[in-house]
């Protein structure tokens, strides 16, 4: 992955909690869109790798 250094830290939550305000809530542009359309858009652009456990 490719970060900004000021952005880096080992623990992803920080990394989160530094992008995005504490009040920061996504809101979907479309309901009818759901988290597992998103991670096939991530994963057919191979940008991620997702393991289900």
């Amino acid at each position: 992955i490719q970060m900004e250094p000021e952005f880096w830290d080992p623990n992803p939550n920080k990394i989160c909690e530094k992008i995005f305000p504490p009040t920061f809530l996504f809101k979907p542009l479309s309901l009818k869109k759901t988290r597992k359309f998103y991670e096939f858009i991530l994963v057919d652009s191979k940008s991620v790798s997702i393991k289900q456990f």
